[in-house]
Order: C-alpha cells, then structure tokens, then sequence
C-alpha cells in the first residue's frame, strides 16, 4: 500500500484531504493543472463530501485569494464532473501543492 499524506487547513482545522505523493504531483505541477485537479478531485469526492460545505468556505477564505462571492458561487455544481464543486477543486489543488513541497509535514 502507498504512503498517504493529509493536508489540513491551517487555523480553522475542520478540512482534511489524504492522498498519495503520486496524487499530489499528478495535480501540482507547472503549467495548466485544471484537469488533472478535477480529475484527482472527482477521485477525492468520497473524502469532500464528508466536510461541510461552509468549513470549506472558512478554510478557503483563510488563504485571501477568493473572495465571498467567488467562494459561495464556488459550493455550486458547475464543472464537468457533477460530483464536485469549484471549492473542491481549490482545496485539492492547495492541498496537492502543499503536500508536494513539504511531505515530512503531511506524512500520515
């Protein structure tokens, strides 16, 4: 079985997402990842069903690059995978990021 990783929001800690270093670099690299974001997050789905849809608001204000209106848009099923939201895509790609750049600090 593959190593895990899992991501938390810093302050607010109610947002968790595991997955595998494969996974975070198949969704973190240079250049265009939206793709492989919603793909990663649409495999994720089980996981971010299972947060609130405002504990991924919190976390997600927390990071100041959306703004209110962008984030409450971003609960709303608009992507071409019904089972994920733009939110959920933010979180994944933020956590992939983060777990790519500093695994000792995510290791499970």
């Amino acid at each position: 079985m593959e190593k895990t990783y899992t991501w938390r929001d810093g302050i607010y800690g109610k947002v968790s997402i595991t997955m595998t270093m494969y996974q975070a670099k198949y969704a973190a690299h240079t250049g265009e990842c939206t793709p492989e974001v919603e793909r990663l997050t649409d495999t994720l789905s089980d996981q971010l069903k299972l947060i609130q849809q405002q504990d991924k608001v919190i976390a997600l204000y927390e990071y100041g690059a959306w703004d209110g209106v962008e984030l409450a848009r971003g609960n709303l099923h608009s992507l071409s995978y019904q089972s994920i939201t733009p939110n959920d895509c933010r979180l994944v790609w933020i956590a992939a990021n983060d777990i790519k750049e500093s695994p000792l600090d995510y290791e499970d």
